[in-house]
C-alpha cells in the first residue's frame, strides 16, 4: 500500500501551548515547529503514523517527509474500528471481524440476516 494513501488531516484549533495531551497531532505540531513550519488554528496538519507506541513527536512524521515505514498495528485498528461501525446493526463486533480477518472463523450466508 502507498503510504500516501495513509495520510491523516487533522484541523488544529489552537497553539501548541494550548493541548494538555501528548496526541498524535501535537506529536506533528511539534515535528511542525521543530522544521520551522508555522501552523496556526484553523489550518489543517497532514502525517502518517509511524510508531503510535512512541509518545513523542516521532509517533508521526509529516505527509511531505520521506516515510518510509509505518505503524501497521495502528492502521489495522482504526480499519476495524471502522469496519465495525458498519457491521454493527448485523451484531458483528471487533473480535468477530478479527477472527473473520485472521480466517479462523467461518460465515455462512445465514450468518449475515
Amino acid at each position: 500500500m502507498s503510504v500516501d494513501a495513509l495520510v491523516e488531516r487533522n484541523r488544529v484549533s489552537k497553539p501548541l501551548k494550548g493541548y494538555a495531551q501528548n496526541t498524535q497531532n501535537v506529536a506533528a505540531l511539534k515535528r511542525a515547529r521543530d522544521q520551522d513550519l508555522g501552523v496556526h488554528p484553523g489550518q489543517d496538519i497532514e502525517y502518517v503514523v509511524v510508531d503510535d507506541e512512541k509518545s513523542s513527536q516521532n509517533r508521526v512524521a509529516l505527509a511531505h517527509e520521506a516515510i518510509e515505514t509505518y505503524d501497521d498495528a495502528y492502521y489495522e485498528t482504526q480499519l476495524v474500528r471502522a469496519v465495525e461501525s458498519v457491521l454493527s446493526p448485523l451484531k458483528w463486533d471487533r473480535t468477530d471481524i478479527r477472527r473473520d480477518l485472521d480466517g479462523t472463523q467461518v460465515r455462512g450466508t445465514t450468518d449475515w440476516t
